[in-house]
């Protein structure tokens, strides 16, 4: 990036904490709104999952469920998956008295089958079902915890082991909404059935529940576990920071001794202070014929993790 930006004679920018967490923020955000879907794969999905066996669109198709034409054309997937999970367990039974066999949705197969449905929808549901914000991941936390989902799955080791941790499945919940929408559906029946047996009562959603929810199952792993600081000298070393740094006077003297910087106090602050010192890293590391280091998942926790306990503590 230093050298395009240097070609094309753009400013590096610099960043505050504050703004650096809003654009990593919004470039995680980035995956949560799906891609447009196909409504003539969804067509064929309609029919290849059974959904034509107990529900009708245009009036062809079953009759055991509603018409799903009644939803507006421009409805927002959440009400969609909201209807889907309120309804569920209903389906759910249903299917098993008619031995139908529960369909299951990969990839993108539910944002084409959503596509199908919102194309032929010609229902006037209320304005405000039509148009939902995307949700609030702090508020789905509440959710989660109220509506009883903590008492089966835990997140970052506080909730039940009836259910998977998803704290530790988190990469499967960074979907879109409707994918995160389909996760739900495939593992409905199952989740439906332990309830039962437990006598957990199966919750309901609204509209705004729903999106709260999604958007906290979305944003699990935006939070990085803490790093282990135990493996942070290593990484210090091994990924030439010590050639321009210090830790309590041992290293390079290029830079400052990081155990007295001030400001690094999270994985924010550190991505901050060390884009805008890009160019002069970059030129340095020419200089002394450093190769460009490369970070794993878990390295720069680590690293901050080690930082952090190296910091002077105020006398």
């Amino acid at each position: 990036m230093e050298g395009v930006m240097k070609q094309e004679k753009i400013t590096w920018p610099g960043f505050s904490g504050t703004e650096m967490a809003s654009l990593i923020a919004y470039l995680y955000f980035v995956n949560y709104f799906d891609e447009p879907g196909d409504p003539a794969i969804g067509q064929g999905l309609f029919k290849t999952k059974g959904c034509i066996k107990c529900h009708s669109i245009n009036g062809t198709g079953g009759k055991i469920g509603p018409g799903l034409n009644k939803f507006k054309q421009d409805a927002s997937p959440i009400v969609i998956t909201q209807a889907m999970w309120n309804h569920g367990p209903q389906m759910s039974a249903k299917m098993k008295q008619l031995a139908i066999k529960p369909p299951q949705f990969q990839g993108k197969e539910i944002i084409d089958l959503l596509a199908y449905i919102k194309s032929q929808a010609k229902g006037k549901a209320p304005e405000e079902a039509a148009y939902m914000l995307p949700g609030n991941p702090q508020e789905g936390r509440n959710i989660f915890v109220e509506k009883g989902c903590i008492k089966c799955h835990a997140v970052r080791g506080e909730g039940g082991t009836i259910g998977p941790n998803l704290g530790e499945r988190a990469i499967e919940l960074y979907r879109s909404v409707n994918q995160v929408a389909g996760i739900m559906w495939n593992h409905g029946s199952t989740m439906w059935a332990k309830m039962k047996e437990k006598e957990i009562e199966i919750p309901k959603f609204s509209g705004k529940e729903m999106a709260d929810l999604i958007a906290y199952l979305y944003f699990i792993r935006y939070f990085d576990e803490p790093g282990d600081p135990i493996k942070g000298p290593r990484l210090f070393s091994e990924r030439w920071c010590i050639k321009c740094h210090s830790i309590k006077g041992e290293g390079g003297k290029v830079g400052p001794d990081l155990s007295q910087e001030k400001g690094i106090s999270s994985p924010v602050d550190l991505a901050a202070k060390m884009w805008n010192h890009m160019p002069i890293i970059y030129k340095e590391a020419v200089k002394q014929q450093i190769p460009w280091p490369q970070f794993q998942k878990g390295e720069m926790a680590d690293i901050l993790g080690y930082l952090e306990a190296m910091q002077e503590k105020p006398k």
